[in-house]
């Protein structure tokens, strides 16, 4: 599903059955300018362009008002996921939501790895994963 990628190393969805965006010149400037070990997820459903940076080491997903990202939709579980970061990588985890995380259409019930490019599914909402573009994937 992704393939070739533009000089900073974003890749560009290629399969036309999904619906996702084209990054605007803003993402990609927010993505060029992220810190040597953020990333950057970016909602292109339903809240397009809403941009949510990953600086700390533990990012509480939820419709929680405490959450880190706060989603207000009854599709997304008060405590729905976490994502971790150990060194310059970044992890998800389902924490037994009703509706699940998916990772690109895959549920995971597992810690996964995400990786540049990634498509996150909680709830209704979809965005895109995208590391400072230093780090290797």
């Amino acid at each position: 599903m992704l393939s070739e990628s533009t000089n900073i190393g974003i890749p560009r969805i290629i399969d036309p059955t999904i619906d996702v965006p084209m990054l605007g010149s803003e993402d990609v400037e927010a993505i060029a300018g992220l810190d040597s070990n953020d990333a950057l997820l970016i909602v292109f459903r339903p809240q397009t362009g809403e941009r949510y940076l990953l600086k700390d080491d533990l990012i509480t997903v939820g419709r929680d008002k405490s959450s880190d990202i706060f989603f207000d939709d009854p599709s997304v579980s008060r405590k729905h996921a976490l994502i971790r970061r150990k060194g310059n990588k970044f992890y998800i985890k389902d924490v037994g939501s009703l509706n699940g995380t998916y990772i690109n259409h895959n549920i995971q019930d597992e810690e996964i790895e995400l990786h540049r490019g990634d498509e996150i599914q909680i709830g209704k909402y979809r965005l895109l994963f995208f590391p400072a573009a230093n780090i290797q994937d």
